[in-house]
């Protein structure tokens, strides 16, 4: 028996609004790879520097610290990104590379790179071999180019700056009657607004800064890291650095480190350099996920309802308030809710290790002949038509197989259709987790409804291949055969959407009550609310560290080291003659 369907005037005010500022800002901060971040955490840290800088030696050294930070920013963030698009324009100026290259990832459901060459054939004048040697040098030479600045250039321009602030502190030169007292231990800021308001520059005057102290020059030689790499694994490694910027700040790390301890003025200077920026990295690529996880795994749910972010959060739970009211529902039990939203078993036990037969798990690997290393997983996949034989093949154990296939076509269409390589067509394919759904069924595991979704996570703008001066439009990322979006990551959202709804049905069930309108609210409420507290404690600790706790254990090394409570970069400047 069908029940009426609930009218919008009743249901309207359970749904979220998606014009939020603050859902959307929260957002932005949980995406895989997100910049937003690490520049929320640099302005943070460019502060908490400065300002330490200033209370240990003063204006010069707070000085160096502001110009290094937010010169080395620019840099440290995009210079990657900027640099390779620089390249891209040359490789197509001068070697003919075609415009909008594809990615160049594969796995079992994707492989951008060979669509693009099988669709583009006789349409590009270079062998894949050509294109894709031409993406993996790009991408060093983009790495390379940002850590040459960050690493040498940003260091002379501020050594250089330094040098030009003593050169107006001589006070022999009679044009500087304005000069500070060279004796003095700290220059001031008051200070400094009299050295720039002196006339004229007399660079090689140095030598007073630091009163009547001793310097001793020391050299150190200090080895340039090595690249090496697994041939077969470059190309994955050029897509993680393509689509994911928190690999760039970790290439670009290499030079941050290397290039400043070479250009260091002396050895304590860098010790300082090479604790404060080897330790600074955790913090800034590694802490803030580590820490929400950390919250996830103690949430009451076990992060089911916190995994996901408050946009899609918000996608599901309306979704859910939606197909309830239309099918008359203003409350169900727990056990009711899960069958519609997730599905049920019936199908899936009969048929779905037919479809993908199960296999032995892979034995764990040593890691440096140590550690075991857990397999990657490798998701299989199975063609439309090979899914609908097995199923036109079992129908009469089946319940609704007509239901079955017509799902099964709509969840092809979440991926591109694969590149045979025997036949050389293109086919449509099903993964093992699309096959699941499929034969589950449930509002959650709808194709049309996780597409949407998980659109909305991978969105992305295309531009037409063959019309490369076109503009760029919104387009389904996951169905894109020249975009690649890892098996992992789909995976991992997947289970996130899967795992919001289950916590619906949890909340429900430890309280012994229904599932109602009101419960889905305050779940997605909770759902934005933790969020919003995980990333601010996350971001919290980071910028506690990276601002605060590194600079004064750096400043107590160099104190345990020289005796002395200063900075060092300035010590062994002296007078040139």
């Amino acid at each position: 028996m069908s029940l009426t369907p609930i009218s919008k005037t009743e249901y309207g005010s359970y749904l979220r609004n998606s014009t939020s500022s603050m859902r959307k800002f929260v957002t932005k901060l949980d995406r895989k790879g997100a910049i937003l971040p690490v520049l929320l955490l640099e302005a943070t840290v460019t502060g908490g520097r400065t300002y330490q800088a200033y209370k240990r030696d003063g204006f010069v050294e707070a000085r160096e610290r502001v110009t290094e930070e937010s010169l080395g920013a620019v840099f440290w963030l995009f210079g990657a990104t900027m640099a390779g698009k620089l390249f891209d324009k040359l490789g197509q100026k001068f070697l003919s590379i075609p415009e909008n290259m594809p990615d160049v990832g594969v796995d079992s459901a994707r492989s951008p790179f060979k669509n693009y060459i099988a669709k583009m054939a006789g349409k590009i004048k270079h062998s894949p071999e050509y294109l894709a040697n031409f993406a993996v040098g790009k991408t060093i030479a983009s790495i390379i180019t940002a850590c040459l600045f960050i690493g040498y250039v940003v260091p002379k321009v501020n050594q250089g700056i330094t040098k030009h602030i003593f050169g107006k502190m001589n006070k022999k030169d009679p044009n500087h009657e304005k000069a500070p007292d060279p004796y003095k231990n700290k220059l001031t800021l008051k200070d400094a607004r009299a050295i720039f308001s002196a006339k004229g520059i007399s660079i090689n005057a140095v030598e007073n800064f630091k009163g009547q102290h001793k310097n001793t020059t020391q050299s150190g030689n200090v080895s340039q890291p090595s690249f090496k790499g697994n041939a077969d694994a470059m190309l994955r490694i050029v897509q993680n650095f393509e689509e994911n910027d928190v690999w760039k700040l970790l290439g670009t790390d290499v030079g941050t480190v290397s290039g400043r301890t070479i250009n260091a003025r002396n050895n304590d200077e860098r010790v300082e350099i090479v604790f404060r920026d080897v330790a600074s990295i955790p913090f800034y690529c590694f802490t803030m996920p580590a820490i929400v996880a950390f919250m996830n795994k103690k949430d009451t749910f076990k992060g089911l309802n916190t995994k996901l972010n408050p946009m899609s959060a918000m996608e599901v739970h309306n979704n859910m308030v939606e197909k309830m009211a239309a099918a008359g529902y203003k409350e169900m039990s727990v056990e009711q809710f899960r069958k519609l939203a997730l599905g049920d078993d019936k199908n899936f036990n009969k048929l779905y290790e037919k479809i993908i037969p199960k296999q032995a798990e892979a034995e764990p690997k040593k890691l440096f002949g140590i550690f075991n290393r857990k397999p990657e997983k490798v998701y299989r996949t199975i063609t439309l038509e090979e899914f609908n034989n097995i199923i036109n093949t079992n129908a009469k154990d089946l319940e609704n197989p007509d239901l079955i296939k017509e799902l099964a076509q709509k969840m092809s269409g979440l991926q591109s259709e694969k590149l045979n390589p025997k036949t050389k067509a293109f086919e449509k394919i099903l993964t093992e987790s699309q096959v699941e759904d499929v034969l589950k069924g449930g509002w959650a595991r709808d194709p049309e409804f996780m597409k949407n979704v998980l659109n909305n996570i991978f969105e992305d703008k295309l531009i037409d291949i063959n019309n490369p001066k076109s503009v760029a439009k919104k387009t389904n990322p996951l169905s894109n055969p020249y975009k690649y979006i890892s098996m992992n990551d789909i995976e991992a959202n997947r289970a996130k959407v899967l795992g919001y709804v289950e916590a619906i049905a949890k909340d429900a069930e430890s309280k012994k009550s229904n599932v109602t309108f009101e419960s889905m609210l305050k779940m997605n409420k909770r759902n934005m609310n933790k969020n919003g507290i995980f990333m601010a404690l996350a971001m919290g600790v980071s910028a506690l560290f990276l601002s605060t706790i590194i600079p004064k254990i750096q400043y107590y090394i160099t104190f345990l080291r020289t005796g002395k409570n200063s900075f060092p970069g300035t010590e062994n400047l002296e007078q040139k003659k």
